[in-house]
């Protein structure tokens, strides 16, 4: 959409202005397409519309000047990855295709993203009032290399996908020794045995219970929350066995099941 801003020649200029809208013509062609769909049978309705389209493709718009105000300062910002509602259900791996699926269906993952995207805004602000700061330095003294990056680097004449094997064998080498002193540290994954174990009975219970919902861990009642912690804090632990730790999941899930219910 594009916006033209023009004078007004009224007495009353210098409390207005009139401003002309350009529609996207991406638009227009959505709005024809529209109209198609509804398979109208009267050719008056029809050309009724198209004509309004056209006619609202341009408009003019009378504004009245406002005094600016002082821009608000910023509000303090963090910076966290965000996951959407397909991220969740992806994550969930449950059967199904996410395109086919209803808006009301879909709900349950929105609500379960904005919970999931609530608890890591918490996570990274506590993390920035603590002082911790992300790692600005150059990352490219602790990531590898390889031989095709240092011949791009050395800036040669010739193309990599010309050259041998033998010549490919040169740079190689060289990114070898290169490497040899540079130890790529792994981040740890951050366990929240509580709030990921109750996603897992969630995820057991939405598939043996298939249309029935289910309460969000945001929306659990206190008591529900506190016995769930007790139950994850004492039965299970990071590095116990996976299949020990889904049967107590979801046997704790199926005694708690007409409380989780929504």
């Amino acid at each position: 959409m594009e916006v033209i801003n023009k004078s007004s020649n009224s007495s009353n200029s210098s409390n207005e202005k009139v401003s002309t809208v350009k529609i996207d013509p991406r638009m227009k062609s959505k709005m024809h397409q529209v109209i198609a769909s509804k398979e109208l049978e009267d050719q008056d309705t029809i050309d009724y519309l198209m004509e309004m389209v056209e006619e609202f493709m341009t408009l003019e718009i009378v504004r009245e000047k406002r005094e600016k105000k002082a821009p608000k300062a910023p509000k303090e910002t963090v910076k966290f990855a965000k996951v959407s509602a397909y991220n969740m259900f992806k994550k969930a791996k449950v059967e199904g295709d996410w395109k086919s699926m209803t808006d009301e269906q879909k709900a349950e993952y929105e609500m379960m993203a904005a919970e999931e995207n609530g608890i890591r805004r918490e996570a990274a602000i506590k993390k920035a009032e603590s002082g911790e700061e992300e790692s600005s330095g150059d990352e490219s003294k602790s990531r590898k290399t390889s031989g095709y990056h240092l011949f791009l680097k050395s800036k040669e004449e010739g193309k990599w996908s010309d050259m041998s094997d033998e010549e490919k064998d040169v740079w190689n080498s060289k990114a070898a020794e290169a490497n040899k002193d540079i130890v790529v540290e792994k981040k740890a994954k951050k366990v929240d045995v509580v709030y990921d174990s109750y996603q897992a009975a969630l995820r057991y219970l939405r598939k043996k219970h298939d249309g029935e919902k289910f309460l969000s861990w945001k929306a659990l009642g206190l008591d529900a929350k506190e016995q769930w912690n007790e139950f994850a804090t004492t039965k299970l632990s990071e590095g116990m066995n996976r299949d020990l730790k889904r049967d107590l999941i979801v046997a704790a899930a199926d005694a708690v099941y007409e409380q989780l219910k929504a």
